[in-house]
């Protein structure tokens, strides 16, 4: 004869029918946490070395010159120099190299965050320097003279927030028609410090590090070397515990620059850094000029 379930069998097998449901939760949970944890690593790794190598191949143009055509001028604007940055800013907007405007106000810079700025002419042939939109930059510009006051073209780096909060590698440059062109390079950088190598007796190469606050106008001309720090961060919060809260980006020295993330909402993070050489010496200055 058919027999049904007692109540106990019945409270046995919904429990064990439970606890099987919240197993799979549980697993579901943790590998949906793994692959977020992944995902993050991918991308921080992703950003932060194509921004390290976007930012080299713009560095190997400073200081760049049509010698096709500044071998026949004599303006001193050649002997300027193409790099220069500030401490601590983020006021991109205020600033025209061109016009020799170099100053971007006192706001501070996101998770202090300085300015880069690397100005250099083009070439004759067109596609062989380009600005950080991808702009194609002749030697030809306005007069047709290389060595005219403000026509070195310039690009800008900075680091921005955007509407909802996140912070980004952001680019100025002058585009083809003469306006100001604006470009996101990489998004979840949350700082970006930057040092210069001097060749401070110009004999033996970079042998001092200096910040863009302890640069001269003459010292501008002698950068060798730069060294670029980012701190990079995921898109996902992590909640689980053993974020760091604080990272130092170019150290250890005198020159580490310590930034706290306890304030913000926890993230994987990681800092990337490298060392530029510039390829493009600055033309010794003429009869007068400070060297």
């Amino acid at each position: 004869m058919a027999r049904g379930f007692t109540l106990i069998e019945m409270m046995v097998s919904l429990a064990t029918g439970l606890l099987v449901v919240l197993s799979a939760g549980a697993l579901l949970h943790q590998a949906h946490a793994v692959y977020l944890d992944l995902d993050d690593a991918a991308l921080v790794q992703e950003t932060g070395r194509l921004s390290l190598s976007h930012l080299r191949t713009v560095l190997s143009q400073a200081n760049h010159l049509p010698w096709e055509r500044a071998l026949q001028s004599t303006s001193p604007v050649l002997r300027t120099g193409g790099l220069r940055g500030l401490d601590d800013r983020r006021n991109a907007a205020a600033l025209d190299p061109q016009k020799n405007n170099f100053d971007a106000g006192t706001e501070r810079g996101i998770n202090q965050s300085d300015i880069l700025m690397i100005g250099f002419f083009g070439s004759p042939d067109v596609g062989h320097v380009a600005s950080c939109g991808s702009g194609a930059i002749t030697s030809k510009r306005g007069d047709g003279n290389a060595g005219s006051d403000g026509r070195r073209s310039w690009v800008i780096y900075f680091i921005r927030q955007t509407g909802n909060n996140e912070p980004e590698l952001h680019c100025r440059y002058h585009n083809a028609k003469g306006g100001i062109g604006k470009d996101a390079v990489a998004s979840g950088i949350e700082s970006m410090q930057v040092l210069y190598g001097v060749d401070s007796d110009t004999v033996n190469g970079a042998d001092r590090w200096y910040s863009a606050s302890q640069m001269t106008p003459a010292l501008w001309r002698r950068v060798r070397l730069v060294r670029i720090a980012l701190l990079v961060r995921g898109r996902h919060f992590n909640d689980r515990g053993g974020a760091a809260h604080s990272f130092d980006l170019l150290g250890p020295g005198p020159q580490t620059v310590s930034i706290a993330t306890d304030k913000h909402p926890p993230r994987l993070r990681a800092v990337f850094e490298t060392t530029v050489m510039l390829r493009n010496a600055v033309p010794m200055p003429g009869p007068g000029e400070p060297r």
